[in-house]
């Protein structure tokens, strides 16, 4: 991942960018690919809009499946993709909360993550990311995207403190 990293570093695209980028893909050519496309940018920052209410239990996040993330990720290949970004927030929670931060999908939200953790516990964090890793695995069985989303987001908010 840190050579990927450099090499991406190289071609200019910023850290930020690129700590996600290593997290998704091992080939420096997709990365970039990645990097250029407009609707990957814009499912990133959906993706972390969504994590966001989700992690603050707002009622919003429920709704936000269908006026956000549906409309976007129309394709089953997106949709597994917004569960992998989503898994990589938790996931950065989870380094965080055992300091292990040099890896980070999501490095310029730091601040956020920490906030997260200041209101959860580690198992809630853990729990969470079951239930995404379960919901993943429920949409691979052709299950509606939409009724899986929407029942995770309302695991995720019970979960929740």
């Amino acid at each position: 991942k840190r050579m990927l990293l450099t090499e991406l570093k190289k071609l200019e695209i910023s850290e930020k960018q690129g700590a996600l980028l290593v997290h998704l893909t091992n080939s420096l050519e997709s990365a970039v690919e990645m990097n250029r496309n407009e609707w990957f940018n814009e499912a990133r920052d959906i993706i972390w809009k969504w994590f966001q209410l989700i992690s603050q239990n707002e009622k919003q996040a429920f709704i936000f499946v269908q006026t956000d993330v549906m409309p976007h990720f129309k394709e089953r290949e997106q949709q597994m993709l917004a569960f992998e970004l989503l898994l990589l927030a938790y996931r950065d929670a989870l380094m965080l909360l055992y300091g292990s931060v040099d890896q980070l999908a999501y490095p310029q939200h730091q601040k956020i993550l920490q906030d997260f953790l200041a209101r959860s516990r580690g198992k809630d964090v853990t729990a969470a990311i079951e239930t995404i890793l379960f919901s993943r695995k429920k949409l691979e069985s052709n299950v509606s995207a939409q009724g899986v989303f929407e029942q995770m987001v309302l695991l995720l908010m019970r979960n929740s403190i």
